[in-house]
């Protein structure tokens, strides 16, 4: 089965309604605000891709707002979701200190609902989608859009994209000294200063690595891939005394924020508990294995609320009304302990 076949398949059998209760619409409004009319305008040229502009400006003013760090936007590509490879199609920065409605409007003008819009290279199996140029348009509905969760740092990207210039002028001072002590003896090609747009892709390839600012993360984040595993998970971090402060429902799970303070040192016991929850995926070459259904994450990416992610609207969801399986989490405790 190729790739895409088992995307497809994994597609139908996956079911893309909420199975959580959903956060508050009054307590998301009150917090986010009135979304401002030229938004929802935007938001309407969005297409499908958009169900709800009010989670994007709640997630900016809630998860991610910081002075000093800044947020990254990326709308990726994922063979899961039926594309035919993974490919970030575009980034943003949105600067910190920025308004909730700049991280929307930047979200927003990402997702390009046009067909032909966005192209990646065709694999090799979909050569007869590409054009002349070996290029194919891509299918927006594969695509996902997503935001950090802990602020990065422009600052140090910016020195170590500097500091990665600079080597490499020193490398060609060098080269130009060897040359002419003994041209026969200089090697390699003249070095190219990077164009304005390689400049920028270093940047934001620099920003993106950047941990949160001075080694300062907002969220530690719980990824549960699998939502059969979402009630142990939840009980067995009920009985370590651990609450999650924000849920997301994604597509195939739910991305549980919890404050790093929280964690404390619950996180030395919990962490061979949460390893026990196994969930069954399906990979590109069409192989079922067995993987962890929960990571532990300093830092990563989570699919931005009120945008689709391969079919699926992802929300924030209730966590206090998120199942539980008190069952499951003592047996899996008493494995642990026996161990």
């Amino acid at each position: 089965m190729s790739g895409t076949a088992a995307a497809a398949a994994d597609a139908g059998s996956l079911d893309l309604k909420p199975r959580f209760v959903p956060l508050s619409s009054d307590a998301i409004a009150a917090a986010a605000g009135p979304v401002p009319p030229a938004l929802l305008e935007l938001a309407a040229s969005s297409g499908s891709l958009v169900h709800d502009v009010q989670q994007m400006l709640f997630f900016a003013k809630s998860i991610v707002a910081d002075e000093e760090g800044c947020t990254i936007l990326w709308l990726q590509t994922r063979p899961k979701y039926g594309a035919p490879c993974t490919a970030v199609l575009g980034r943003q920065v949105v600067e910190g200190g920025s308004r909730p409605q700049d991280l929307a409007r930047r979200a927003l003008r990402l997702l390009d609902p046009r067909p032909g819009a966005y192209t990646v290279r065709a694999p090799r199996n979909r050569a007869d989608a590409a054009d002349d140029d070996g290029l194919m348009a891509v299918d927006m509905g594969t695509a996902a859009l997503y935001a950090t969760t802990n602020p990065r740092s422009p600052r140090s990207a910016a020195a170590d994209v500097a500091a990665e210039y600079g080597a490499r002028v020193a490398d060609e001072a060098r080269r130009l000294a060897a040359a002419v002590a003994s041209p026969k003896a200089a090697k390699g090609s003249p070095a190219e200063a990077p164009s304005r747009h390689r400049l920028d892709r270093m940047f934001l390839a620099a920003v993106q690595r950047e941990t949160a600012v001075h080694g300062r993360a907002r969220w530690r984040t719980l990824d549960v891939d699998d939502k059969d595993a979402v009630g142990a998970c939840m009980s067995l971090l009920d009985a370590a005394g651990v609450g999650a402060a924000w849920a997301v429902e994604t597509r195939g799970g739910v991305h549980l924020l919890l404050e790093p303070a929280a964690l404390g040192r619950a996180m030395r016991d919990l962490a061979p508990q949460l390893a026990l929850l196994r969930t069954r995926v399906v990979t590109a070459a069409g192989v079922e294995e067995e993987h962890e259904a929960v990571e532990v994450k300093t830092d990563c990416g989570c699919p931005l609320p009120g945008t689709m992610q391969g079919g699926f609207a992802v929300c924030f969801v209730d966590p206090a009304a998120l199942p539980r399986d008190a069952a499951a989490a003592d047996a899996i405790r008493e494995r642990v302990a026996k161990a």
